[in-house]
């Protein structure tokens, strides 16, 4: 979901908000719950350089040909567990491609 939106002039926020939403649909809301917080309740990616963890931050970027952003939305949800996959992606004049190559398996 957050590859499709990826592209020139497209908004990180939006695309941040649209992968909250999903999860809410699927019955996984971001709230707080007994004074933490359950759902997606962190960044969906960042700016990836010299530097780990860089600007621009997912929700607060219009994209722009040549950045390059991990892609890392996850959910955590008290008695089922937690799930991020982290990708990273180069946002080209036409959209985003996929920079990562590692097999997505999910365990159990």
């Amino acid at each position: 979901m957050a590859f499709r939106g990826m592209k020139p002039g497209a908004s990180g926020l939006k695309v941040h908000e649209g992968i909250k939403e999903f999860f809410a649909k699927e019955g996984y809301p971001t709230k707080k719950r007994n004074g933490r917080w359950v759902g997606f309740f962190h960044g969906t990616g960042h700016g990836l350089g010299l530097e780990i963890h860089e600007e621009p931050r997912f929700g607060r970027t219009t994209f722009k040909a040549g950045q390059v952003l991990t892609v890392e939305p996850g959910i955590y949800w008290p008695g089922v567990g937690g799930c991020r996959i982290e990708d990273v992606g180069l946002i080209t004049e036409i959209g985003v491609r996929k920079l990562s190559r590692f097999a997505q398996e999910i365990e159990i």
